[in-house]
């Protein structure tokens, strides 16, 4: 009797949750919406949207893990399932790994930052397999919203890209087109993730209207994705539409039809080209402007190369990571430290207080964060997921699960693509993107043929929750925390480079301990350092600078504003110590040049700014130096020696049009 009533729960289960899944509005469907919801957030104020997008998702893994924890009768039986496969097993070992990074790592709360958003990753997968658990009919729904979100995404490019063709040169235009991504790559990649769901509308339409109606969404997005100019999603169509020619012909369908569908997706194809090369064309000819970096797709699929030019600086990234790890081969730079650890590869290179803050390849940069077992946990977690979803595709014995399981594998594929030349891990939408290929991948994987039982009882599973909340809630904060700080970063890097204006009181709350570093590396508290020495409080200002010096500490920005407060005190020593040490620790910077070389025209080092100048123009001959070097050296003379007269014919020999050289050699004679 016992054994019926358990198989009586059991059918009744499976008939609610069938019956739920039937409606759009049913708990599973819900909860799938709301984390797609993250696509339409905006910056909200934030200097990035990733800011408050992270944040809401966050918020919503407490609040999907409150719901579980209240329904957990009706959820206990899928967690075991789910934390003994193979992914979450590897997943768990390389959030245990990154974690003991902490320990090692250059700036430990950059660590705890990204730390924040791999967990926040890992917690929505959880929640939502929970939640779709066995249901395929949420799979069938969520792939629709991915559709309607694709049609919504692919039109604001192209309704943007034709009202705005008058007003702006091509490559300003194209860089405007990012919506709630951040940058167009971000979207290029969010639309490019979600076309193979496109095509799997095409491949299972049965009525003309629905196909005709799929093929106009195919050519909209990929239309889009010809003006949005990103290489590497041209690089995910072109392997999307070959494994696709290859399934349609090793597919049991009439010949007829496989010709049909040839033909269609060769039509979609060269619609989108021709169309997209009009509009682009069309945009230059109303501007009249220089060839800049974007063109129509044929060129730039030409541009695409094996060389520094052609992969936009990408080898050379990849070169200082791997030459990173060889000396880091167990333990790396910490998680989340690559933009720290490859400031002393680029300080030779940038001009700038800029840095490389990605490897632009997710799998070199956690290979150089946290060495080898990093690495190895890292890939397995997409090998599983190959594994699976390759043996849903050829083992399944229905066949609607393997068409499922080919489109996913696209999608899959889209965003490995993207990891192997961008930095996907760090934008929350592309994350969302993979938290749903994951879902379906699972889903589709370890349920089918599996018996569920529960093996669990409630209070257990309301304790392996209580765990989850315990650990959700500190992300909250940090994530929360981040968002702040990133609503006073883009007010006070609006005016960095220039004399700050506006108030201390304005920027003085901003958050300096989570996170210490902007979202381009920079010190926070060294950036906030700036108001105060404006404001002449030099005492708050050094002691901002002197508890950020582990911050960041290969920028040596504090050490160039110390130059200016104790030259302002009137200890030359320290100012001239500071200025050496900031200028040949980053010698192409040119305000750390300038700074050096004031300080040694005032102190008549002629020594040391002979040294200066030749290490600058070194890295960056530029006309600047010459000017710089030639000013202070009729300073200290007080009139045109020969040797000035000689640097100055020298100078105008390299930058013949340059005008302030023209007006010193005026001045000369």
């Amino acid at each position: 009797m016992k054994n019926i009533a358990n198989k009586n729960n059991s059918n009744t289960d499976a008939i609610v949750n069938n019956a739920s899944a039937s409606s759009y509005f049913s708990i599973p469907v819900l909860f799938c919406a709301l984390y797609l919801l993250v696509h339409f957030i905006p910056d909200l104020g934030s200097n990035d949207p990733i800011g408050p997008q992270w944040l809401y998702l966050s918020l919503l893994n407490i609040i999907t893990a409150v719901y579980i924890f209240y329904s957990i009768n009706q959820y206990k039986k899928y967690i075991p399932t789910i934390i003994s496969s193979g992914y979450f097993i590897f997943f768990i070992g390389y959030l245990l790994w990154i974690t003991a990074s902490l320990s090692y790592a250059i700036n430990y709360t950059e660590t705890i930052v990204c730390l924040s958003r791999i967990f926040t990753t890992f917690f929505a997968i959880f929640n939502l397999l929970v939640i779709v658990n066995e249901n395929k009919e949420v799979v069938k729904k969520v792939l629709t919203l991915l559709l309607m979100i694709l049609l919504f995404e692919s039109l604001q490019v192209l309704l943007n890209f034709i009202s705005n063709s008058e007003n702006y040169d091509l490559d300003n235009l194209i860089l405007s087109l990012y919506g709630n991504h951040g940058n167009k790559n971000i979207l290029s990649a969010s639309i490019a993730i979600k076309i193979p769901f496109a095509l799997y509308f095409f491949y299972t339409s049965k009525g003309t209207l629905k196909k005709w109606l799929s093929i106009l969404l195919l050519f909209i997005a990929i239309t889009s994705l010809f003006i949005l100019n990103t290489r590497s999603t041209f690089l995910s169509l072109g392997v999307y539409f070959v494994l696709l020619l290859i399934y349609i012909i090793a597919n049991k369908k009439a010949v007829k039809q496989k010709l049909v569908n040839i033909l269609f997706i060769l039509l979609i194809l060269t619609s989108s080209v021709l169309t997209s090369n009009l509009l682009i064309a069309n945009v230059k000819n109303n501007t009249n402007a220089q060839a800049g970096s974007y063109n129509n797709v044929l060129e730039r699929v030409k541009s695409i190369g094996f060389d520094e030019t052609g992969s936009s600086g990408r080898i050379k990234l990849w070169k200082h990571a791997f030459d990173y790890f060889k000396n880091h081969k167990i333990i790396g730079c910490g998680y989340g430290n690559w933009k720290l650890a490859s400031i002393p590869y680029d300080k030779i290179d940038l001009s700038t207080f800029t840095m490389s803050y990605h490897v632009h390849n997710d799998f070199i940069e956690i290979l150089a964060e946290t060495g080898i077992v990093g690495f190895v946990f890292y890939a397995f977690i997409f090998v599983m997921l190959l594994f699976y979803v390759l043996k849903s595709l050829f083992k399944s014995r229905n066949e609607h699960t393997k068409t499922v399981s080919f489109f996913v594998l696209l999608g899959l594929i889209g965003y490995l693509i993207d990891a192997l030349l961008n930095f996907p891990s760090e934008r929350t939408i592309i994350q969302t993107l993979l938290i749903f290929v994951t879902v379906i991948i699972l889903q589709i994987s370890i349920f089918e043929g599996s018996t569920i039982a529960s093996k669990i009882s409630n209070l257990k599973g309301r304790l392996f929750y209580i765990l989850f909340m315990l650990i959700i809630i500190p992300l909250i904060y940090v994530n929360y925390q981040v968002n702040q700080s990133l609503k006073y970063q883009k007010i006070i890097f609006s005016e960095f480079g220039v004399n700050p204006t506006i108030p201390t009181s304005e920027v003085a709350d901003i958050p300096l301990n989570i996170p210490n570093l902007s979202s381009t590396a920079f010190p926070i508290k060294q950036a906030l350092a700036r108001y105060y020495i404006r404001d002449k409080d030099y005492k708050t200002a050094l002691t901002l600078i002197n508890n950020s010096e582990k911050d960041n500490p290969f920028l040596f920005y504090g050490d160039f504003l110390k130059t200016y407060i104790y030259g302002t005190q009137g200890n030359q020593d320290s100012s001239y110590y500071y200025a050496k040490k900031a200028f040949y620790e980053r010698p192409k910077t040119l305000g750390y040049f300038q700074n050096i070389m004031v300080i040694a025209t005032q102190k008549k080092d002629t020594l040391e700014m002979d040294k200066a100048f030749k290490e600058f123009r070194k890295n960056r001959n530029e006309a600047i130096a010459w000017v710089q070097y030639i000013q202070s050296l009729y300073y200290i003379n007080g009139k045109p020696t020969n040797l000035i007269k000689v640097l100055c014919d020298s100078a105008i020999y390299y930058y013949p049009k340059d005008t302030a050289l023209n007006k010193i050699q005026t001045q000369l004679k």
